[in-house]
This record gives C-alpha cells, structure tokens and sequence, in this order.
C-alpha cells in the first residue's frame, strides 16, 4: 500500500488496509461461535480496533496511542489467547 500511496516506507494505516484480508484466513474459530454467526474478518476488525498504533518519538523511541489501557489488555487478551489456541489445535491435528 505504501507503493500505491507513493512512499517508500510503511504507516500503521497500510497495515489496517490490508490486515482483514492478510489475516482472516488465519484466524480458527471455535464451532460455537461459527454458530452465533461470528466471522474471522469480525475477530481481524476487532483486534485492530484494540490495538494501539505506535507513535514515533524520534531517535528509536516509540510510544503507542490507546483510548484506555483496557484496549490493550483486551488486545493482548484476543491475540496471546488466539494463538495459544491455534497452536493447541495444530498440535492436536498431527
């Protein structure tokens, strides 16, 4: 997207641009909330909504942008969690 955009370098927002599509092929729901009509590209929605982007300080130093600090715990939450879990069924699969 940076390309398309006419840059040379990366910002959070062609990462959020392409991220539903990258990532919801990824994302193994469990059966029960396939049936309450959850959809992956929700989850993908979801955790970029709660996850704060990083704000460049200058000199290397990074700071991340939040409404709360209870965005990134529940970000942190979805993410370690979700793959935890797809680790256990890739496990289980073999």
């Amino acid at each position: 997207m940076a390309l398309i955009h006419g840059r040379d370098f990366v910002v959070p927002d062609d990462i959020k641009e392409v991220a539903i599509d990258a990532l919801s092929h990824r994302v193994i729901l469990h059966t029960e909330v396939i049936l309450d009509g959850v959809k992956e590209e929700t989850v993908v929605k979801s955790v970029l909504d709660k996850v704060p982007v990083p704000v460049s300080l200058g000199d290397g130093q990074y700071d991340f942008v939040s409404d709360s600090s209870e965005d990134l715990e529940t970000a942190g939450e979805l993410t370690l969690d979700d793959s935890n879990e797809s680790s256990e069924d890739a496990e289980n699969q073999t």
